[in-house]
Formats: structure tokens, C-alpha cells, sequence
């Protein structure tokens, strides 16, 4: 019809990039995406344009130094270029937003979890807010599968006695078998029979108060951390 509406895709959707699911038929060639790029590793060109504006044998490809880190996507106004782990198309009034820390690395970036339910739907960041201002790596963008993934633990654990299987129980519980174990292991042994592992994907704060905890509290220097390896 005149409108063009109702006539076959241009283009196949391509769904081999490991992140990013690019549909040329919703590109307006406006180069918002390569602008975006500070690696300068997305391409998109076009033979020509119709009579209607529209572009004719276009071409999005990603260069090998892409990085994946989506920016290109944020910047993406027609939804030509998408995440691929985007659950469903997201409605801004039925999401609530969570400003957290990316639990990854150590840099502290911010970002912005998009939660429908108890189900996370994305990630996005705020320009607005450092240090990483609206940037995210591909771990920071794409990488929150292990939130809904099924072996993941969803309670604390404690193993009652030696052999015995792990179990799960209430955190009251947890806290307060650690506490009795603590006491009866310093008590018998002293504090250096203690030591504590913590972890890069804790925040600095959340790192301090452990190593604060068992140098000032315990009082033993057995602090370590997985990153050190």
C-alpha cells in the first residue's frame, strides 16, 4: 500500500553478535549508534535512500574491536539495534527502578536496574552519575543472567556438623550459628584460627567493614580476597 505498511522486511534480523540483536528494518540511518562509539568499531552505510527517506541496501556491521559494551544500543531511538537478553518489550509505567552498584568489578560504576515484579528486565546508567556516567561494560550491561538463574543460591547455608550436607535456613539462624561457632573457635583456639575471604564484587564499603570486623573485632590480620589470585 501507499503507506508501506504490511510489506515484507527488507532485511533479516541478525542475531549473531553475543549481545546486541540488529533488525535493519527499523534503522532510520541516523548515526546516533556510530557516534556514540568511542572504539569507532560500528559501521552502518546505505547504497542510496527511497523516495521516502528510507535507506536502501544498508549494511550495521560490528568491527572485531567492538567491546560490547551497548552503548550504541542506549543511543539507538527506533530499536534497530537491541539487547539480545531483553526479557520483553519493557513499558516505562509498569517497571520500578533500583539504583545500584555493578557487582563485578572494583570500579563502583552505578547503574539502574529496570525490575518488573520480582523479575529484572534490564540494565541501564545515569549520565548523570560517576564514575562511570552512563557507561557500563559488557559484564556491567549484559551480564545479570546468574540473577534468575536456578543454581543460584537464594538463602544462607551452614553445614551443622562435620559430613554432614549443607542445608538451607533463615538468616537469623545463620547469623546466629556463625556467632556460637566464632565464640567457641576463639575461645578455644584463639583469634589467628579464624580468617576471613571476601570478594571484588562487594562494594569498597562492604569490603572495609569485613577487613574492619575481623582486624578490630576478632582481632586477627587473616583478611584476604579472591581478586589477590
Amino acid at each position: 500500500n501507499k503507506t508501506g505498511m504490511g510489506k515484507e522486511p527488507f532485511y533479516s534480523v541478525d542475531t549473531s553478535h553475543r549481545a546486541i540483536t540488529v533488525d535493519p528494518n527499523k534503522c532510520i540511518y541516523c548515526g546516533r549508534c556510530e557516534r556514540a562509539c568511542e572504539y569507532d568499531a560500528l559501521e552502518v552505510r546505505a547504497e542510496s535512500l527511497d523516495e521516502k527517506g528510507r535507506p536502501v541496501g544498508l549494511v550495521i556491521d560490528f568491527k572485531e574491536n567492538c567491546v560490547s559494551c551497548g552503548k550504541c544500543v542506549e543511543n539507538c531511538s527506533t530499536g534497530a539495534l537491541n539487547k539480545s537478553n531483553r526479557i520483553v518489550p519493557i513499558q516505562s509505567e509498569e517497571v520500578r527502578e533500583i539504583h545500584t552498584t555493578c557487582p563485578y568489578c572494583g570500579t563502583g560504576c552505578q547503574m539502574i536496574l529496570k525490575v518488573k515484579g520480582h523479575t529484572l528486565m534490564e540494565i541501564t546508567a545515569d549520565p548523570e552519575i560517576g564514575p562511570n556516567f552512563g557507561d557500563l561494560c559488557v559484564k556491567g550491561r549484559f551480564g545479570h543472567n546468574f540473577i534468575q538463574h536456578p543454581d543460584r543460591l537464594k538463602a544462607p547455608m551452614i553445614r551443622r556438623q562435620k559430613g554432614m550436607p549443607l542445608e538451607p535456613v533463615e538468616w537469623d539462624e545463620a547469623l546466629d550459628f556463625m556467632a556460637q561457632s566464632f565464640s567457641r573457635i576463639l575461645g578455644e583456639k584463639g583469634p589467628d584460627a579464624l580468617g576471613g575471604l571476601s570478594s571484588a564484587r562487594c562494594t569498597t564499603e562492604e569490603n572495609y567493614a569485613f577487613q574492619k570486623f575481623f582486624r578490630a573485632g576478632i582481632g586477627t590480620n587473616n583478611v584476604d580476597h579472591c581478586a589477590r589470585y
